[in-house]
């Protein structure tokens, strides 16, 4: 939280009981060799970078339960932009969710110069590369480049678990979708009180 100059250089995380590996109103990280395995909760995102800037995610294996790698605008930092965030050299394995994420929660003056480049994404659930514009910034200079993306035959569909007596009892197999942008309202900035609103526009 508001820290500058960081260097992560190396550590496994294992078991964790939410978000992974985050960052909030950062500046100047650089995050290598990072290690994510043995995650099983709901909502535990490999890492995020929420109203961060001048960020570098390179040269890291991260199997997430939850989304992979997500870059965001949250409402405690709204008034904080990100900027000039690059993702490179990575292997990233979504259990559920979306592998390569920017949004839902896009709460910043500004949210630019976001860069998915060189990374394997080697498991994906629901989406693969997913730009969710669910708050008020503008997004700008967003580029995903040479991105390699694999869809195992006979993909597992995600299932919500509600409660702890509920089991997976299987389904039908399911193919990720590779590539969605979509503005759907996130929080009390975008209109969706902390849900998710009902407009939505997929490409």
């Amino acid at each position: 939280f508001r820290s500058r100059d960081i260097t992560v250089d190396g550590p496994v995380l294992v078991n964790c009981a939410y978000w992974c590996a985050a960052f909030f109103d950062c500046e100047n990280v650089d995050v290598s060799h990072l290690k994510v395995v043995g995650q099983w909760r709901y909502n535990t995102d490999g890492i995020d970078i929420c109203n961060s800037r001048h960020v570098r995610v390179h040269d890291s294996f991260v199997r997430s339960f939850d989304d992979t790698v997500c870059v965001k605008g949250v409402l405690p930092f709204a008034d904080r932009p990100v900027e000039d965030v690059v993702v490179s050299r990575c292997v990233l394995w979504c259990g559920w969710g979306n592998t390569c994420e920017i949004g839902v929660e896009t709460h910043a003056p500004s949210m630019k110069g976001v860069r998915f480049e060189d990374c394997d994404l080697i498991r994906n659930a629901a989406i693969a590369l997913d730009v969710g514009c669910g708050g008020k910034t503008v997004l700008d200079d967003v580029t995903f480049r040479n991105v390699r993306v694999e869809y195992p035959r006979g993909a597992e569909p995600m299932v919500l678990q509600k409660s702890d007596a509920d089991t997976w009892k299987g389904g039908e197999a399911g193919t990720p979708q590779l590539a969605v942008v979509r503005a759907t309202p996130y929080g009390k900035d975008g209109g969706g009180g902390g849900e998710q609103g009902e407009v939505s526009s997929e490409t």
